[in-house]
C-alpha cells in the first residue's frame, strides 16, 4: 500500500516537473543563437574588459573585434561606422532586440517596453522639463532633506551611492507618477529595487542552459523578486489609474502632465490596461534610475575630491539662478561650468564600457565589404574612445572645465554639451536609439548638484581608497559600499 501511495506521489510531483522540461526545451529551441562571426578575440587572464577592449580599439583600430562576454558573444565595431548605422532601420538593426536577448527581458522586464513610452518620453517629457522645473525643485528640497538628514554641523558621513539613487528615485517618481504616490516609501523601495534584481537576476540565468530558464526563473530569489516587484507595482498604480480614468469623464477636467498620461496618450491598445502601465513605469525605473544616480554619484564625489571647483561653480549658480538656485530652463543652459564638469565626470566614468549596442536583425554589408550575420551582437567602444589622445589632449587627467573651454568655439557649442551626441560622446548612445531620456536626467542633474553644493561642503575620508567606479565586464557603475563627508554650509 505504501509503495503504491509513494508510486502515486511520485507520479503527482514529477507529471508537472516533466510538463515545465519540455516547455522548457521548446522555449530553448526559440532562443537565436548567436551568429558565428569570424573576428579578433581580445581577452585576458584577470577577466579585465578595460583593457580588453583599450587593445583591441588601439590593435584594430578600424576592423572589428571581439570580447568574451559572459553571455551573448560581443562584436566591437570602429567608430567609423556610425553613420552607416544610423541610417539603418530598426528592422535591421535593434537596439531595444539587444537589451532584451542580453539582459533576458521576458524574465527580468529589460527593454520590454512598448513604443509609447520611448514616444512619451522624446516628445512629451523632454518638451515639458521648463513646466517641471518648479516640482523638480520642490521635490529637490523634500529629497535632500529626507535624504541626507544632516542634524548637525559636523562632518557626517554619508553613503553616496544610496543617497544618490533615493535622490533621483524621488525626482523621477514625481514626473512619472506624481504625488503622494511618488513619495510612498513602498514606490521608492520598488523603483529602486527591481533594477538591482533584474540585473543580477540575468546574471543568474545566464549560468543555466537556455532550455531551462521558463523553469530556473521561478526559483532565483533575483527573478522572484522581479515579479513580486511587478505585483506590488501593479497594487500601486491601480488607484491612481481608477482614478484619473474617472476625473477625464469630466470635459473641464485637466489632467495632469505626467509620464501616467502621456502613456494613456500614446497607448496603442488599452490606455488603461493596469498590466502596461505597469510594465511601462517597471521599464522606466529600470531605465532612468540607476544611470542617472551613478553619474550624480560620481559627480559629488568628483568636488569632493577636487573641492577647487565648488567655488566657481557656486558663483555660477548665483549668476544664473540666485543662492536659493532657483533653475529655469534658460540658466540650465547658461550653467556651462556645471555642464562640463558633468560631461567630464562622465567621459572619466563611462556608464557603460561599449555603448551603441545593437542586435543585427537581417544581414548588413557594410562600406569596406564586411558582412555582419543575423544574430550578431555588435557594439562600439565607449571607454576607449573618451580616452583616445587623438581625440582628447591629456585624457587621463580630469579637467572638470574642459568642455566649457572647447563650446568657446561657436560652431562647437552644440558638440560638447553635455546631452550632445556624436562620434566623440558615445555614453548616451547614437543615432535614433539615443537615451531619449537624456534631456530630462540632465535637469535633474543640475537641480540636485545646483542645491546640494549650495547647502552643503564635501570631502573624502582619510582613508579614501580612490576610484569610486568600476565595471563588472562592460557594465560600470559606482562602489555602493563607499562613504563621503558632508557638512553644512554656515
Amino acid at each position: 500500500m505504501d509503495a503504491i501511495l509513494l508510486s502515486s506521489g511520485l507520479r503527482t510531483l514529477f507529471m508537472p516537473l516533466s510538463l515545465c522540461a519540455i516547455i522548457g526545451l521548446f522555449c530553448s529551441i526559440l532562443v537565436k543563437r548567436p551568429a558565428k562571426f569570424s573576428a579578433p578575440l581580445y581577452h585576458n587572464e584577470d577577466g579585465d574588459f578595460r583593457k580588453m577592449l583599450q587593445d583591441g580599439y588601439e590593435t584594430e583600430r578600424d576592423k572589428i573585434f571581439s570580447i568574451p562576454t559572459s553571455n551573448l558573444p560581443m562584436y566591437i565595431v570602429p567608430p567609423k561606422f556610425l553613420n552607416e548605422l544610423h541610417k539603418l532601420p530598426e528592422k535591421s538593426m535593434s537596439f531595444r532586440k539587444e537589451m532584451y536577448d542580453r539582459f533576458l527581458g521576458r524574465y527580468t522586464a529589460f527593454a520590454s517596453n512598448e513604443d509609447a513610452m520611448v514616444k512619451s518620453i522624446k516628445v512629451d517629457l523632454t518638451r515639458s522639463i521648463e513646466h517641471l522645473l518648479p516640482a523638480m525643485m520642490e521635490e529637490s528640497d523634500h529629497a535632500i532633506a529626507e535624504s541626507l538628514d544632516l542634524t548637525s554641523d559636523s562632518w557626517t558621513q554619508v553613503p553616496l551611492q544610496g543617497v544618490s539613487t533615493r535622490l533621483i528615485a524621488f525626482l523621477s517618481g514625481r514626473t512619472l507618477v506624481g504625488l503622494p504616490l511618488s513619495r510612498s516609501p513602498e514606490w521608492i523601495d520598488a523603483a529602486i529595487n527591481v533594477t538591482l534584481n533584474a540585473m543580477a537576476g540575468s546574471g543568474k540565468l545566464w549560468e543555466y542552459p537556455a532550455w531551462s530558464w521558463p523553469i530556473v526563473q521561478y526559483f532565483l530569489p533575483e527573478t522572484k523578486a522581479v515579479r513580486m516587484y511587478f505585483d506590488k507595482t501593479a497594487k500601486m498604480l491601480a488607484p491612481l489609474l481608477k482614478e484619473r480614468k474617472q476625473r477625464m469623464s469630466d470635459p473641464d477636467y485637466k489632467p495632469p502632465g505626467d509620464m501616467t498620461q502621456w502613456l494613456v496618450q500614446h497607448a496603442k491598445g488599452d490606455p488603461w490596461s493596469l498590466k502596461y502601465h505597469t510594465r511601462q513605469h517597471i521599464v522606466l525605473n529600470i531605465a532612468a534610475i540607476h544611470t542617472t544616480s551613478g553619474q550624480l554619484s560620481n559627480t559629488l564625489y568628483e568636488l569632493a575630491k577636487k573641492p577647487e571647483y565648488l567655488q566657481p561653480l557656486r558663483e555660477e549658480i548665483e549668476l544664473h539662478a540666485g543662492p536659493g538656485a532657483i533653475l529655469t530652463k534658460q540658466s540650465l543652459f547658461q550653467m556651462k561650468k556645471m555642464d562640463s564638469f558633468l560631461r567630464e565626470v562622465q567621459r572619466i566614468n563611462v556608464p557603460g564600457l561599449v555603448s551603441v549596442n545593437r542586435m543585427v536583425l537581417s544581414p548588413v554589408k557594410l562600406s569596406d565589404g564586411t558582412i555582419l550575420p543575423k544574430n550578431t551582437s555588435i557594439a562600439v567602444a565607449a571607454d576607449a574612445v573618451a580616452r583616445d589622445p587623438r581625440i582628447w589632449g591629456n585624457p587621463s587627467e580630469f579637467d572638470g572645465f574642459r568642455f566649457e573651454k572647447l563650446r568657446k568655439t561657436p560652431a562647437d557649442d552644440n558638440k560638447y554639451q553635455f546631452t550632445s551626441i556624436n562620434e566623440e560622446s558615445l555614453s548616451f548612445g547614437h543615432g535614433r536609439s539615443a537615451c531619449p531620456g537624456r534631456f530630462f536626467a540632465a535637469a535633474e542633474l543640475k537641480v540636485l548638484v545646483s542645491k546640494i553644493i549650495m547647502q552643503y561642503d564635501m570631502k573624502l575620508l582619510d582613508d579614501d581608497p580612490g576610484q569610486l567606479h568600476g565595471f563588472f565586464e562592460v557594465v560600470g557603475g559606482p562602489d555602493p559600499t563607499r562613504n563621503i563627508l558632508f557638512k553644512r554650509r554656515a
